[in-house]
């Protein structure tokens, strides 16, 4: 599928009357995602060398839980964000740095419904990008 001109318009639940409008995102955008949230936890292993064998095993099983319970965690949102919006019903412009200002609740807001709904324990480890679009009122 041609994931360009697919496009869902999501109401903001946190803000009564705003709308914008997401594109479904490709394969290499999804990727590239992922790959910026790799870099930044090998940054945050780096950051934590001075810690010892221990405390670095009890910090790599909490990362691990954190991307079981929680699709968005192998992302990085502002790449997703900054892939997936296309319009919106704000008055400013839809801008690299207008989608930088939205706040965090949109961010995250719009990354989940910007990810695939569902990718196997098998996918994950793979690295492959299966499952379907959250967006589900999709307009090609």
């Amino acid at each position: 599928m041609l994931t360009n001109t697919v496009t869902q318009t999501l109401e903001l639940p946190h803000e009564p009357g705003t709308t914008i409008t997401v594109r479904m995102l490709s394969g290499e955008q999804l990727k590239a995602a992922r790959q910026v949230k790799v870099k930044q936890s090998l940054q945050t292993i780096v950051d934590l060398q001075g810690l010892d064998l221990t405390q670095l095993q009890t910090a790599a099983a909490e990362s691990a839980k954190d991307l079981e319970a929680d699709p968005l965690a192998e992302y990085d949102v502002r790449t997703l964000v900054h892939a997936a919006v296309v319009a919106w019903s704000y008055a400013e412009p839809v801008t690299p740095e207008n989608v930088s200002a939205l706040d965090e609740v949109t961010q995250d807001y719009i990354a989940r419904e910007a990810i695939p709904a569902t990718r196997s324990e098998a996918d994950r480890k793979n690295g492959r990008a299966s499952g379907t679009p959250r967006l589900t009122e999709v307009t090609a």
